[in-house]
């Protein structure tokens, strides 16, 4: 557990809320709620400013949120992106050809956009601060992923509240590569829940982009991503009575330069980079709410899984795992 969870804490979110209400439109779309049903944060920590689309839910960090960190907190990148993932299928009747099995994708890469609100008061950057960096926009809910729930919902990740700096190499290789292995275990587990976001290892920032006048963007040293999924009942009744616990999460924490990431997708070996939600925790100041039994939550926030989930590699032949964009 962490300092984030407060219940005077919860006070000054509700009231950041309120203060800071979405326009309705993001980049010439609209914004566009959650669908009925859909809970993208139901395992993300508290949240400070919090802005809400279609497919994923983000939370910023504010200019006076006392989260204990010396110094100023505008770091211009998210505290965290959350988004709940369900399973996709074309209609049951195109179901045995293998072509259907694809996403109606945007054809025209979309200009990014930021909040017009939360740039006026300095809080978040825009797609200048970016440019000529030598840094990507780097996605935190992947387009792909999100164009599950439409277009519109796929136009609105270009925001520059779901990017963080990322390093070429690493935002087009293994961070990607770990992305579809996640569109694939949503396809495969039916629903699952993914948070992520940026890691300062000293809690504050030692590289930024931006020239004097624009706003400018700390650096992550790394970027931190949990995969949840709960539990079928078929799965509890096997459990031992040891492992009771109704969640399965992966807890990844990726470094900007790391081992292998240069080299052949078969040298990516995700499973190195499994760790503990209590060292995300501890490296981050958040707090993943992912049991109401204290006893329980600090058994999953403890556990390192040494495995990954199948499929553990990515064959984008298997086409109702990997989905990919529609072509012509």
């Amino acid at each position: 557990m962490t300092a984030m969870r407060k219940s005077s804490f919860g006070i000054a979110v509700l009231t950041t809320l309120l203060s800071v209400a979405s326009t309705g439109w993001a980049g010439g779309r609209p914004v566009q709620e959650p669908p009925d049903g859909y809970q993208h944060d139901r395992y993300a920590p508290v949240a400070d400013i919090l802005r809400e689309f279609r497919g994923f839910t983000v939370s910023f960090d504010s200019k006076d949120d006392d989260d204990g960190i010396p110094g100023g907190d505008l770091l211009r990148v998210p505290h965290w992106v959350a988004q709940e993932l369900r399973r996709w299928e074309p209609p049951e009747e195109a179901r045995d050809d293998p072509s259907a099995w694809c996403l109606e994708t945007l054809r025209n890469r979309p200009t990014w956009f930021t909040d017009d609100d939360l740039f006026a008061t300095g809080v978040a950057p825009n797609d200048a601060s970016y440019r000529s960096s030598g840094f990507d926009r780097g996605h935190m809910a992947m387009k792909l992923l999100v164009e599950r729930l439409g277009q519109d919902a796929a136009y609105n990740t270009h925001t520059v509240l779901n990017a963080i700096p990322q390093r070429p190499k690493f935002n087009q290789g293994i961070w990607q590569h770990l992305e579809y292995l996640t569109g694939a275990w949503v396809q495969k587990y039916e629903q699952i829940w993914v948070i992520q976001g940026p890691v300062f290892y000293q809690k504050r920032a030692l590289a930024w982009i931006g020239d004097d006048g624009e706003r400018r963007v700390a650096v992550p040293d790394a970027a931190f991503k949990l995969v949840v999924r709960e539990k079928t009942e078929l799965e509890r009744n096997k459990a031992g009575p040891q492992d009771q616990d109704a969640l399965e999460v992966l807890a990844f924490l990726y470094p900007q330069l790391g081992p292998g990431y240069f080299g052949p997708r078969q040298d990516y070996r995700h499973a190195r980079f499994l760790t503990s939600v209590d060292e995300i925790e501890e490296l981050t100041g958040l707090d993943f709410p992912l049991s109401d039994d204290p006893v329980a939550e600090k058994r999953l926030e403890r556990h390192r899984a040494d495995t990954l989930w199948e499929p553990e590699t990515v064959d984008l032949k298997q086409r109702e795992l990997f989905l990919s964009g529609c072509r012509g």
